[in-house]
């Protein structure tokens, strides 16, 4: 049965069945110096059937019978309607001088006239972001947006954050909305398991394993809008109080022949920039020598030899105590990147499809395989319609698979050292490349030079941090143009993910008696971790447009939203390790701490869109937001916010020449964002006891079979209030 389904769905997307008699026009369209228009748009005027031009200028068009006048644009040419005679050969010459305003995509897929706009838009082609090379879409902004923040993990896979406005939540949360195709997709970060048990520490060991914004393929991506000010993010409610960012993914084309697309790349990287570190005194302190202390406030580096390490087997090691200048960034190695996409598109007079898959394959400048990202994406989009109704969906599929270096501050009573912390603290004078042998019996536990670190490279060959995630994207969508003025568009999608965590370190035990015995032991800890995440989305727009003279001309925009959001994690780990190198969580005589959490919360608003336009150069807008959240006290959950702008295309008005004043303009916009609280903010919880057992410790339920619970450290508050910023 589901081979049948799966055939009746390709050939839905694939293929159409004529209902009238048809005829096909060719034709080229030229400029008037005779030069080929390579895609311009060729539409049988009072349809939806069109194609554009080839690379010669050339187009092939089937027309219903009945079909009597084509129309031929291209932005910077005027618009040509030219009516089909007996002959089925049509060229088109198109002449300069006037220059096609830009429709940009907005709020909830809503398309706008760029002019017209009364806020902070910017929008990137998708040649731009790919041109990059980039296995992160979002990275690639870097640079090219103004008021735009882009910061980044340099580890492959690490996490990358967008920040529009700035700052402003005292919740924490201040990155853009992520939208594709007008439906909002997670953007959560994949963070180790002492994140997730503990969102607040920030500085114990642990990993980032990026966030899901990273997983759309950069090479699937027609155009990026960016929308900057709250009045530009009203419609979708409290998620884009920080901004949106809206992507466009690449369709087939209707009446297009089947075409077949490659891009690869291969990348190589080094490291860029390093500390900055003092190249006149060598290993010591205080001035004076010293054979096991891990600092560089030491003699001045004189070149001379030097015994330096412990003794062993009645053997030292013996170099020149010169600085070594680069010895931290001869550690790294170089990086790669290999980039692979394909994608097939096409499409019949009433349906298009476009179907991709790509490869990422990365491995980072730290020596070994403790730093890469393998992730591979497949995508399929299709629609069929016709001047009445349109119909189309898309899923998306990826898998991701990253090893991550632990970052933070060392625990000896867990996995252990991190690497940095340990590189960082390595003598000037010191090749640290010298250590890559961690069991070479002068850089091994015992007898490494000092009792004050480790070797990196035990840290290095003795710790791992994997992630491996599944996720689907499913979107649906239907256009119903009930006339040229009144439209309906019901839109609906989903973003489901589930991710598994797996963190080691393994037992450093230094043997008494030896050169180190005063270091800590290390004992080792295995932690485990399971992500799931669920965001369901549906939105309804009944849009009417109305010219009410050759002056005046205004839209309105009203409807809903439903959106879900579910997390839920499983975390477990052990400690104190009993078989050195063997992870897994029944290796200790202690029992595994588990930790389960889940979240969930919904949101319901109704919004509306009023666009006025006068003469073509004076433009306003007035736009309205109500939600509910489940999030807020039940009798508190509701709140509203109103945005207004106003934008004015002076260069229109005066006439300037736009040879010399391409767009001059003025806008202003005054807006209200609304955002609500976390979940479980309300009325306390309850939490796993945890009786404190002096200094750091703690001894956690259940105890001896009996199990107990306790109010956990947040109070709750019955009278919180929506967060609303100007």
């Amino acid at each position: 049965m589901k081979r049948y389904v799966y055939v009746l769905f390709m050939c839905m997307l694939c293929s159409a069945t004529a209902i009238a008699q048809q005829r096909t026009i060719t034709g080229t369209v030229i400029d008037p110096e005779g030069e080929p228009l390579i895609g311009a748009n060729v539409i049988a005027k009072g349809t939806a059937i069109g194609t554009a031009t080839d690379i010669d200028g050339s187009y092939e068009l089937s027309v219903p019978d009945d079909a009597s006048v084509l129309v031929f644009s291209y932005t910077g040419f005027s618009t040509e309607e030219v009516a089909i005679g007996v002959s089925d050969i049509v060229d088109v010459t198109l002449s300069e001088g006037l220059t096609l305003s830009a429709a940009v995509v907005t709020a909830l897929g809503l398309e706008r006239e760029e002019k017209s706009l009364g806020y902070g838009f910017s929008q990137v082609s998708g040649d731009d972001i790919s041109s990059t090379r980039a296995a992160s879409p979002l990275s690639s902004l870097a640079g090219k947006v103004a008021g735009l923040t882009v910061s980044t993990n340099g580890q492959p896979g690490g996490s990358t954050e967008i920040i529009l406005r700035g700052y402003g939540s005292v919740t924490g949360a201040n990155s853009a909305l992520i939208v594709v195709d007008g439906v909002p997709i997670n953007n959560g970060a994949n963070v180790s398991v002492t994140t997730l048990n503990n969102p607040l520490d920030d500085f114990n060991r642990s990993q980032d394993f990026g966030n899901q914004g990273n997983d759309i393929n950069p090479d699937d991506i027609e155009s990026l809008s960016v929308l900057k000010g709250a009045a530009a993010t009203a419609l979708y409610g409290n998620r884009a109080a920080n901004g949106a960012v809206l992507i466009t993914t690449k369709s087939g084309g209707r009446n297009q022949k089947l075409s077949v697309n490659y891009s690869g790349s291969f990348v190589l990287s080094n490291v860029n920039r390093l500390p900055h570190l003092q190249n006149t005194y060598g290993q010591g302190w205080s001035g004076l020598f010293d054979r096991i202390e891990n600092g560089s406030w030491g003699p001045k580096a004189d070149g001379k030899e030097r015994l330096w390490g412990n003794p062993v087997n009645n053997s030292q090691l013996l170099k020149p105590f010169n600085i070594i200048e680069d010895n931290l960034r001869d550690f790294y190695e170089t990086g790669t990147s290999i980039i692979n996409s394909v994608s097939i598109a096409g499409g019949s007079e009433n349906a298009s499809f476009r179907m991709s898959y790509s490869n990422t394959q990365e491995d980072g400048v730290v020596p070994l395989d403790k730093d890469t990202y393998k992730r591979n994406t497949f995508s399929l989009k299709g629609e069929m319609g016709n001047s009445f109704v349109n119909v189309g969906a898309s899923v998306d599929f990826s898998n991701k698979r990253q090893q991550a270096l632990a970052t933070g501050q060392g625990d000896d009573a867990g996995g252990g050292k991190v690497l940095f912390q340990e590189i960082i603290q390595v003598p000037r004078d010191h090749q640290i490349v010298d250590y890559r042998n961690y069991q070479d019996p002068f850089y091994n536990l015992d007898n490494f030079y000092t009792p004050y670190a480790q070797n990196p490279y035990f840290v290095l060959n003795e710790q791992g941090g994997e992630y491996e995630e599944n996720r689907v994207r499913a979107s649906a969508w239907v256009d119903l143009d009930f006339t040229d003025a009144l439209k309906l568009t019901v839109r609906g999608g989903g973003d489901i993910s589930g991710g598994s965590i797996f963190d080691y370190g393994n037992v450093a035990r230094i043997t008494p008696g030896s050169p180190n015995s005063t270091a800590n032991d290390v004992v080792g800890r295995v932690n485990e971790g399971q992500l799931n995440r669920r965001q369901l989305t549906a939105d309804a727009i009944l849009t009417y447009k109305k010219q009410l003279s050759p002056r005046f001309d205004f839209d309105l925009s009203v409807g809903g939203n439903a959106n879900e959001r579910y997390t839920e994690t499983n975390t477990a780990y052990v400690t104190n390790l009993t078989i050195p190198g063997f992870y897994n969580l029944s290796n200790s005589s202690q029992p595994p701490t588990t930790l389960g959490v889940t979240s969930l919360q919904r949101i319901y608003g109704v919004f509306g869109i009023l666009n006025v336009g006068f003469d073509n150069w004076l433009y306003a807008s007035l736009t309205a937001r109500n939600d509910w959240s489940s999030t807020l006290p039940k009798d508190n959950n509701s709140f509203f916010y109103p945005a207004a702008t106003l934008s004015a295309v002076l260069s229109d008005l005066l006439e300037l020449d736009p040879a010399t004043f391409s767009l001059v303009k003025l806008r202003g916009s005054y807006a209200l964002a609304g955002n609500d609280a976390p979940p479980y903010q309300v009325t306390p919880v309850y939490t796993a006891g945890d009786a404190r057992a002096g200094g750091f410790g703690s001894i956690k339920f259940p105890i001896g079979g009996i199990n107990a619970f306790e109010v956990g450290d947040l109070l709750g508050n019955d009278k919180l209030q929506p967060e609303i910023t100007t």
